[in-house]
């Protein structure tokens, strides 16, 4: 069975159940022929009390109806640092994903956007 690295950075977490409902629902018809584990990160900004409280409630790894979701944070700058969000994404995630690798040995990427997603993909 093929394994596959689900990159998304619109996908439902605890918080916010109906956030990229239109995500899940595509990755759980790949689930039914793929071993899925998926990675959702979010937004990060230590001088944000109020996104930081409501990130915090949720949790870093969760099982959704069988499927792993993992919630790495991602320093993400507000207003115009928001053209950084790419590379940001990207180098939070490199070592997460290098060492998530060494327990679910993926061979397919699903980076579900292209900006911020498939960016990190590449």
């Amino acid at each position: 069975m093929m394994r596959v690295l689900v990159l998304s950075s619109t996908f439902p977490n605890a918080q916010q159940p109906t956030r990229g409902v239109f995500v899940q629902h595509r990755i759980r018809r790949l689930a039914k022929r793929c071993e899925i584990v998926v990675v959702a990160p979010l937004p990060w900004f230590p001088l944000n009390r109020w996104l930081r409280a409501e990130r915090d409630l949720v949790p870093r790894v969760e099982d959704q109806e069988g499927l792993r979701v993992y919630h790495p944070r991602f320093l993400s700058l507000p207003r115009y640092g928001k053209c950084l969000d790419g590379v940001l994404y990207f180098l939070s995630l490199v070592g997460f994903v290098a060492r998530l690798r060494r327990s679910f040995p993926f061979e397919v990427i699903d980076a579900h956007f292209a900006y911020p997603d498939g960016l990190a993909a590449t």
